[in-house]
This record gives C-alpha cells, sequence and structure tokens, in this order.
C-alpha cells in the first residue's frame, strides 16, 4: 500500500493511506487540502478518511490536533467530519485519547502518577476533555479485531492538549520590562510543571536512570510552556519512550512567526523594507515568510 495522503475528486474525501508519519503528513495533506478547496470552494469543509490507514507515528497525532484547530477556525467553528473503521488504526487512535481530545467535551477519569520527592505515587484525577475539533461517529469506537499491528507502541502514553490565555501575555509586551516578562514566563513554567510530571511519570518511570527522567520532564516542560506561552494559543503535546529511545511531539496553532517577531522587536524587518519594494504584495508576503524562519533559526 502506497503511504499517501490525497483528496479524491469522487467522494469528496481527503483520504489517509498505508503508513502516515510526519513526512507523508507534511508533505502531502497541504497539497490534498489545496485541491479541495480548488474543487469545493472555501466553504466547504474538508472530510477526512482514516478508512485505508495501516499506521499513524505516534508523532504525527498532535499535528493531527493542530490541523483539526486550524480548520475549526477556517470554517467559523464547524467541524471536519472525520470517517473511520473498527481497525487497529482506530483502536490505537483511542487507546491514546485522541478521540477524547478531539470529540465532544466530557468527564474523563484516569489514574496518574504525583510524583513526590522523586518517590510516584497513584492517585485518581477526573477532569472535562474534549475540544469538539472533529465530527464523527463514537459508535464505531470499540469491539476492535485482534490483530494488534500498532503493538509496537505503548498505549499508556496519551496525546495531551494544554491551553493557556496568552494573548493576557502578549498584552505585556508593550509596558513590561524584560525583567518582568521573564518573571511572567517563569510563573507560567511552575504551574505547568505539575500538571507535566502527573501526565507523563507513568511512562518516564520505567527508565531507570534518575537524571535522565528529571531532564525529559525539564525538556518537555519548557516546551509545552514555550508553545502556550509564545503562540498565544493550546498545544497538543505527546511523549514516546522505547528501544532507549524518548520522542517528544509538540504541536502549537497559533499566531505565527511575524506576530511574535513584531512584538519582540519593534522595528522587525524595516532594515529589509527596501528590497520588499520590488516585490508585488503577494510576492512580499512570501518574502517576509522566509525573513521569519531565518530569524527564528538563528
Amino acid at each position: 500500500m502506497d503511504n499517501k495522503i490525497i483528496y479524491n475528486n469522487e467522494t469528496k474525501e481527503i483520504q489517509f493511506h498505508g503508513d502516515i508519519t510526519s513526512f507523508v503528513f507534511y508533505n502531502e495533506l497541504l497539497l490534498a487540502l489545496r485541491e479541495h478547496y480548488k474543487n469545493n470552494g472555501v466553504k466547504k469543509v474538508p472530510l477526512f478518511s482514516f478508512m485505508y490507514v495501516n499506521y499513524f507515528d505516534p508523532l504525527v497525532v498532535p499535528n493531527l490536533i493542530g490541523i483539526g484547530y486550524i480548520l475549526k477556525s477556517i470554517h467559523k467553528g464547524e467541524r471536519t467530519p472525520l470517517l473511520f473503521a473498527r481497525i487497529d488504526t482506530t483502536k490505537f487512535l483511542d487507546e491514546i485519547w485522541f478521540f477524547d481530545n478531539v470529540g465532544k467535551p466530557k468527564t474523563k477519569s484516569e489514574i496518574i502518577g504525583n510524583i513526590v520527592n522523586g518517590q510516584i505515587y497513584a492517585i485518581e484525577n477526573n477532569y472535562v476533555m474534549g475540544e469538539d475539533l472533529y465530527d464523527f461517529d463514537p459508535r464505531y469506537l470499540g469491539f476492535y479485531n485482534n490483530q494488534n499491528q500498532q503493538n509496537l507502541n505503548n498505549l499508556e502514553h496519551k496525546v495531551r492538549i494544554y491551553d493557556d490565555d496568552s494573548y493576557s501575555y502578549y498584552k505585556e509586551f508593550k509596558t513590561s520590562t524584560s525583567e518582568e516578562l521573564d518573571a511572567i514566563r517563569t510563573d507560567k513554567f511552575n504551574d505547568l510543571k505539575p500538571f507535566i510530571e502527573k501526565h507523563f511519570s507513568n511512562i518516564i518511570s520505567k527508565i531507570n536512570d534518575e537524571r535522565q527522567i528529571k531532564t525529559i520532564l525539564k525538556v518537555i516542560t519548557e516546551i509545552v510552556c514555550n508553545s502556550v506561552l509564545y503562540s498565544g494559543s493550546s498545544c497538543a503535546a505527546m511523549l514516546q519512550s522505547r528501544n532507549n529511545k524518548t520522542i517528544i511531539s509538540i504541536s502549537d496553532f497559533g499566531v505565527g512567526f511575524e506576530y511574535s517577531f513584531n512584538k519582540k522587536k519593534e522595528k522587525f524587518g524595516d532594515e529589509y523594507k527596501d528590497v520588499f519594494k520590488e516585490f508585488t504584495e503577494e510576492e512580499q508576503i512570501k518574502y517576509k515568510n522566509y525573513i521569519y524562519i531565518f530569524e527564528t533559526l538563528e
């Protein structure tokens, strides 16, 4: 089976085929969306079909949540229809709480770890989850077959969404000193740290190296903190630990490079303004985005 994401004009679906890796997701989904809008116009919400998926790379899952946020925003609150069957890939997404996160809000109960003085204690946690991003039939969840093709992924690893009113932070840019902004960031880091420790402690507790555990917790807290603080949005995070390797995937759905840089640097881009004059307005947008990316990578 080919690994691809295509727009099928006959069924009017964006179909996910084969093994959906980050490479496939980034290289083909936007092309499929372009075909959808070219054929249906911007008012028609795209329909995603997972009927032909053989495998979802865990790194892709936060991106699936992210594209759900973006499409809901584009279509003024309308959810993206989602098709799937009772197959192993659906079981995988169900077990890692993808559907709980993107479906209608509901109360979820879980046993999670609480770290006290380096020791992990199990506690029960109840909270409401569900961002109402995708429209799907929940009757197709459960009663899966036993082939278990996804057994290379640890189903204890759940995808998490972290919300934050980050725009209140951005409002401080005009009046706050750098020291005050650092204090805001430190407070947010300290707020998030206990939640992240609880959410991911069941996974990393299986790592025997205590120093490595602390490093992983610090890294993922730092990344999540940066995402919610600087993007002005929520973010989805997933951590996978297997074969002596720990992989973290983060996806936020925020304000973009331009807004962030313009807030951080009052005159950002002024040094390029004479260069931009020779381009059309459409070309200027494209080249400005190149500059934002270059600045980010510096």
